[in-house]
């Protein structure tokens, strides 16, 4: 049976500094300004420390990574073509699970929806979670999964 680790996307493998201006862009109303946020995602830079240690991990033969992200699948298309210009995506052993395109749910209740969705072998090859957003590191550790929060994120 194969270890299984989750990472989130944004925040944790890519940085997304350059796209937070956006979220407080008071011009725009809230749903563009989600819009225009995932839609710059193609030009975030990749966190290198994170994105290594993904690498080391999806390596080992029996391991599998999930990739769990709040970002809307309305950008499906630049999601993959970012993950694989950043060799993080296209092999066997990885997955990608996105946010439903409209669903606002929040980001720690959606993912423990996902979470508890999840059937009881999976769920038990969970070793552990990677995330920057304080409220996702806890929801992950209320569950009983170890958590690595890789970024301050009280956001």
């Amino acid at each position: 049976m194969k270890s299984l680790y989750i990472f989130d996307l944004d925040g944790t493998l890519s940085k997304i500094d350059h796209r937070l201006p956006i979220l407080s862009d008071e011009s725009l109303d809230e749903n563009e300004r989600w819009r225009r946020f995932f839609a710059a995602c193609i030009d975030d830079e990749p966190n290198d420390p994170v994105c290594r240690l993904y690498r080391m991990i999806r390596k080992a033969a029996r391991n599998e990574i999930w990739i769990w992200t709040g970002r809307s699948s309305e950008v499906r298309v630049q999601t993959h073509i970012w993950l694989h210009r950043n060799h993080l995506y296209g092999h066997s052993n990885t997955a990608l699970k996105m946010r439903e395109e409209g669903d606002k749910t929040k980001d720690a209740d959606l993912k423990q929806k996902w979470l508890y969705g999840l059937n009881e072998e999976d769920r038990g090859r969970i070793v552990c979670c990677f995330e920057d957003r304080s409220v996702s590191v806890e929801m992950w550790r209320r569950n009983g999964i170890l958590c690595l929060q890789v970024a301050d994120g009280n956001f």
